[in-house]
């Protein structure tokens, strides 16, 4: 799945899928583990959507944001770059790993792996 110079929401479908959504501020909604996300440096802000369990965007050194959207327990993991990890309705863990990052919980009793004095983590009231 290709993008073009705009803000792009590609979704990969039922196998694994290679996405590159080029310039502008992409969304990429990965439904499986060998889904594969081609970013490339100076190309926006860009957004890797997901429902699996665990994912990481370590490997992906310029994407800078993680959204899990679904409502089990989720582990997410960044890369080095500035990440915003969001959670969801379970009981999350959150590791921006390198950068400063903002780790963000949902409903659940979140654990978030904070390594960085710049890292930020929001956990609104009687969420968890």
């Amino acid at each position: 799945l290709m993008g073009a110079g705009g803000n792009d929401t590609l979704i990969g479908g039922g196998g694994a899928d290679t996405m590159s959504g080029g310039t502008g501020d992409d969304i990429y909604v990965v439904d499986i583990a060998t889904d594969l996300v081609i970013e490339n440096v100076n190309e926006g802000t860009d957004t890797v959507q997901t429902a699996l369990a665990a994912y990481s965007i370590a490997a992906l050194v310029n994407v800078e944001n993680l959204t899990y959207t679904g409502s089990a327990s989720f582990t997410g993991t960044g890369n080095a770059l500035a990440n915003t990890i969001t959670g969801g309705t379970g009981n999350d863990m959150l590791n921006g790993a390198a950068g400063a990052d903002s780790l963000i919980g949902g409903a659940g009793h979140d654990t978030y792996i904070v390594d960085n004095a710049g890292d930020l983590v929001t956990e609104a009231a009687n969420e968890g």
